[in-house]
């Protein structure tokens, strides 16, 4: 893209730039070699943001564990589905030859939107370990032991069957990106595969 054409697209787009460069700055397209260093950043942000999901979903299936939870599976399989697409970021190519300012307007807005998304799913991560932190002992109807609140569990469960589908979404959306950056699409559209039928599992 030529540095004018980029002028541009900056100008239109200048609000969406500088909510990316909260998380990712400098944030440039302007020539192919500031579209690389730039490309090389975003990416970075989002394996930085999908290590620390992994953490939080490591932190909360360590405690599942140990106060013996029911759901833990659940867990387990959306760190595998993370995991999946952390990797399939790690080993993304982009040529970066001839992007329309079109394209890179639809790259700024693909970007934005993961980096939205990445820090909803880290937030309601967040959420799921407080619930799992906070699981107490209730007495029930007809129980004359207290018992953990197995509605807690319940809910647990239905946490992970939504984070599976935005893990899927977060997913499907970096393959939009790839596509338009001219990345590996066969490699990631075989992880949006693996990822779909994850997600299709019976939890």
């Amino acid at each position: 893209m030529k540095p004018a054409a980029w002028k541009d697209v900056s100008n239109r787009d200048a609000w969406r730039i500088r909510e990316i460069e909260r998380f990712v700055k400098p944030y440039d397209y302007s020539t192919r070699e500031k579209s690389i260093a730039t490309d090389d950043k975003v990416c970075e942000f989002f394996i930085k943001q999908l290590r620390e999901a992994k953490g939080k979903l490591f932190n909360t299936i360590q405690l599942m564990f140990e106060r013996q939870m029911k759901g833990l599976e659940a867990f387990e399989s959306v760190r595998q589905d993370v995991d999946i697409f952390s990797d399939e970021v790690k080993v993304r190519h982009c040529e970066w030859r001839d992007v329309k300012p079109e394209w890179v307007g639809k790259i700024m807005e693909i970007d934005l939107e993961l980096i939205r998304g990445t820090q909803e799913l880290l937030a309601v991560l967040h959420e799921v370990y407080e619930e799992a932190l906070n699981w107490k002992k209730i007495r029930l109807i007809d129980h004359a032991a207290m018992v953990y609140d197995p509605d807690i569990e319940k809910k647990l469960v239905r946490y992970a069957r939504g984070v599976r589908l935005m893990v899927g979404d977060l997913a499907r959306t970096f393959q939009e990106r790839d596509m338009v950056c001219n990345l590996k699409k066969l490699e990631m559209r075989r992880t949006m595969e693996r990822i779909k039928r994850k997600a299709g599992e019976k939890i």
